[in-house]
């Protein structure tokens, strides 16, 4: 691994801070909010060594959004996070060949990485799961990738593709979550010196991934309250486990179990929790991009309980 690899993985540790995407009432983007979006998870201390910021994946509403757009918002995101902490913008077409061109001019603005999902809709052989990412990091050479094991979307990463895909020198991350426990941890145990590994599924697992040697973990949380994920991830590099467990279980863990209600409830797109989650905040960036659907007033009441009693409702 060249050293510039080697530094960029250095880097890839603490809060993984998805960013969600502003739009407009037409449902274009807002290129103004996004800047003061990302001004405010930077001053609220994600920075190189305490996060990393993650636009436009899923809770980024980046399958929504045409290539262009996708590189316009990077452009936009890359400066104004002024190199005060890294920048993964997310790739995730089924076409390799898109993503292929995707990664290619998130290199040339200056991104600091990728984050790169697996081809969706068909399930992937492992072979094409591994040329995927290969013919991404052989266009844009000098881009750190981080894959994303998204088993619940499209294919379950075994512990011996990891061994497979570390061959390819610029994937130095990943987004890892397992439904098997015994391969969550093997992969850790194999592989956590040549990846840094950033635990997607905490509010499951709680402190788990950390006691294994998980460098970071994935929230949403930094859209509106920043303070709360570095207290956690503080009580976490301390390995104060239970203080961390209460952390998690006063709001992180409730609101996850109230998303998974609106999940049944139809709201399908995680555009349509960060939103609300932001409005309620006092952060309001605009509505999701269909097909898509915002909370209804009855939805929105459930949630506010859940920022009231942890103190985020705006005023």
């Amino acid at each position: 691994m060249r050293a510039s690899l080697r530094e960029s993985k250095d880097t890839l540790c603490g809060v993984y801070a998805i960013v969600a995407t502003p739009m407009k009432k037409d449902y274009s983007l807002d290129l103004r909010r996004l800047r003061e979006q990302i001004r405010f998870m930077v001053e609220g201390g994600i920075r190189t060594g305490t996060g990393i910021l993650v636009p436009l994946g899923a809770g980024g509403e980046g399958y929504h959004l045409s290539s262009e757009e996708l590189v316009q918002a990077a452009r936009v995101i890359v400066e104004t996070a002024r190199g005060e902490v890294p920048v993964y913008p997310g790739c995730a077409p089924a076409s390799t060949f898109v993503a292929r061109d995707i990664c290619r001019a998130y290199q040339e603005i200056g991104a600091s990485g990728v984050q790169l999902s697996p081809p969706f809709y068909y399930q992937p052989s492992e072979q094409e799961y591994l040329d995927h990412y290969r013919i991404c990091a052989e266009a844009a050479p000098r881009l750190g990738i981080i894959a994303y094991n998204s088993w619940w979307n499209s294919v379950d990463v075994q512990p011996e593709t990891l061994g497979k895909l570390a061959e390819i020198p610029q994937v130095i991350g990943i987004k890892w979550s397992s439904p098997s426990n015994t391969n969550y941890q093997r992969a850790l145990r194999l592989y956590g010196d040549r990846f840094s590994f950033i635990d997607n599924q905490i509010t499951g697992t709680g402190p788990l991934g950390y006691m294994l040697g998980i460098r970071g973990h994935v929230s949403s949380v930094p859209n509106f309250a920043p303070q709360y994920e570095l207290d956690l991830l503080r009580l976490l590099r301390d390995k104060q486990w239970g203080a961390a467990l209460q952390k998690l279980e006063a709001f992180v863990i409730p609101l996850y179990e109230y998303l998974g209600k609106m999940y049944k409830q139809g709201l399908h797109g995680e555009g349509s929790h960060w939103k609300a989650c932001c409005e309620l905040a006092g952060r309001p960036i605009g509505p999701p991009r269909p097909p898509h659907k915002p909370y209804t007033a009855k939805q929105k009441a459930g949630l506010r309980k859940i920022f009231k009693r942890a103190g985020f409702l705006a005023s």
